[in-house]
């Protein structure tokens, strides 16, 4: 609907206006009827109708000098001109002032239907053609918003900034879904910063791969978005800002750097991976910290890792897998890398884990999940800690599954992980280090309570594991002593000799010809 303001003193002329309105379903209705220049030129400012329909025939109307005030006070609606036919050659000073049309007297219903069939279609043309310029300076703003954020500026582009784009101070911020699988942005928070700021003067906003870019300009814009952040954490589990993560970066002085803010907040979207549980926020102030500890991701990590962590698991404890399990964490935390390939370290690494203990194991059955399952969980996992918490859940089950309701000392521990464990490279201080124990006291009670020193009874371990393997006659002597835990194949004999008194080789020759009957070294 259209609106129209009808300025005549004719009773006629408003009555057969008023009657084509309300019995001819136009698309137009009136606004009210005045006479008085003044109160004409009042009404059309203040209410703005899409046309003003002006009978010349107004007491004391001074044509010239009324549509120049009406144009100067800022009404510029379509005019519709009634008057009679004589008055042609006066109305040629009404055309600069753009003139819609021309009424003759005695109006009639035909000659009125006639004319609002044509403004009409003027006013749903300049309608179109001003929703077109609208939405091409929305795009300019957007580009030139863009072009300065992301840095893609030349002096043409500065030449053409607009006034109101320019201020003392500015800051970018960066703000996505909270959950990934959200495909669009579940608040638009540029919307409450205008409602609560001062319109289009306050910020601009552009999206850029389902993440919404605002660039705050002046100081008043950071203050209103610094009272957001202040009372960002006490919105309630469930409201639309709860679904909301953004970063942003350092406030700057200069249009040229705008970009320096922006790369800042870029920056800090990726770490998104990193935050805590409910953590809906990141400011250039974190930059520092991580930069200050930037390092290189390297997969040999990876393997210490896993026998830390397989030591623990072994041991029972949970306090140092808890520790190993933060230093991780803050190892990735700082590492400069992808997050896929961050999330590939964590895969690999519980695929190894998964790996040692199954085969330390094997005749237990640990109930993993499949390769697949694993690597499909850590890698549709949003964060760092929910990752790290699939991992304390993988570790509850093997403790539990490789678990012996019979321990009833540390002792008990310490000899279970050394039977599961006498190929690999066992050391006193390594094993004080996985039980939470100084290596020199572990030694002085491990000899009280055995009667022998550690490596001794290392060395009963594996001799023992060996007389078993050269029962079977397809393993060679040099392979069981790898096998057990022997790099050097002639230190192996030496201490198979002190223990059982012949050497590997006279010995299955003794099992085979059945001169000796195995037994465990004691």
């Amino acid at each position: 609907m259209y609106t129209m303001l009808i300025a005549t003193a004719d009773p006629c002329i408003h009555a057969l206006i008023t009657d084509v309105f309300q019995s001819c379903q136009t698309e137009y209705f009136s606004v009210g009827t005045y006479k008085q220049e003044s109160e004409i030129i009042s009404q059309a400012i203040s209410q703005k109708p899409d046309a003003l329909l002006l009978d010349l025939q107004l007491p004391g109307l001074a044509l010239y000098q009324f549509l120049q005030t009406l144009r100067r006070e800022g009404y510029y609606g379509e005019l519709l001109l009634l008057s009679k036919p004589s008055d042609c050659l006066f109305l040629k000073d009404a055309l600069k002032f753009g003139i819609s049309g021309f009424l003759s007297k005695p109006l009639t219903r035909t000659d009125l239907l006639a004319n609002l069939d044509e403004l009409t279609q003027t006013l749903s043309s300049r309608a179109k053609q001003r929703a077109r310029e609208a939405r091409y300076l929305t795009l300019a703003r957007d580009e030139i918003a863009r072009r300065l954020v992301l840095g893609n500026t030349d002096e043409e582009l500065f030449s053409c900034i607009p006034d109101d784009f320019r201020a003392e101070v500015y800051q970018t911020v960066i703000y996505e879904s909270f959950h990934e699988s959200q495909t669009d942005l579940p608040y638009q928070l540029h919307e409450l910063l205008h409602i609560a700021g001062n319109g289009s003067s306050l910020l601009e906003y552009f999206e850029d791969r389902q993440k919404g870019v605002i660039l705050l300009k002046g100081r008043f814009a950071l203050e209103r978005f610094q009272k957001f952040l202040n009372h960002y954490h006490s919105f309630q589990q469930g409201s639309p800002l709860d679904s909301l993560f953004l970063t942003y970066g350092a406030p700057v002085q200069s249009l040229a750097d705008i970009h320096l803010s922006y790369s800042q907040a870029k920056l800090l979207i990726s770490r998104r991976f990193f935050c805590v549980s409910g953590q809906h926020t990141l400011g250039y102030e974190e930059l520092a910290t991580i930069k200050e500890r930037w390092r290189e991701l390297h997969s040999d990590e990876i393997s210490a890792y896993c026998c830390i962590l397989c030591g623990y698991l072994q041991s029972f404890n949970r306090r140092k897998l808890s520790e190993t399990m933060n230093s991780l964490r803050e190892y990735l935390y700082s590492v400069q890398a992808e997050i896929t390939d961050i999330k590939f370290f964590l895969s690999d690494l519980l695929l190894q884990i998964k790996e040692t203990m199954n085969r330390t194991y094997s005749s237990i059955g640990i109930a993993f999940p499949s390769n697949a399952e694993i690597i499909e969980q850590i890698y549709r996992s949003n964060y760092l800690y929910e990752i790290t918490e699939y991992f304390s859940v993988q570790f509850e089950l093997v403790m539990n599954a490789i678990g012996n309701s019979s321990r009833e000392s540390v002792f008990d521990d310490i000899i279970y992980y050394i039977e599961h464990n006498h190929h690999t490279n066992l050391k006193l201080e390594s094993i004080a280090s996985i039980f939470g124990y100084n290596s020199a006291y572990l030694g002085k009670i491990f000899t009280k309570k055995f009667g022998e020193s550690f490596n001794s009874y290392i060395d009963k371990v594996r001799v023992n594991h060996a007389k078993e393997l050269l029962l079977e006659n397809h393993f060679k002597v040099y392979e069981i002593a790898e096998q057990v835990g022997y790099k050097n194949v002639d230190y192996f004999h030496k201490k198979f000799k002190k223990y059982v008194g012949v050497s590997p080789a006279e010995y299955r020759k003794q099992l085979e010809s059945g001169e000796v009957a195995d037994a465990e070294v004691s």
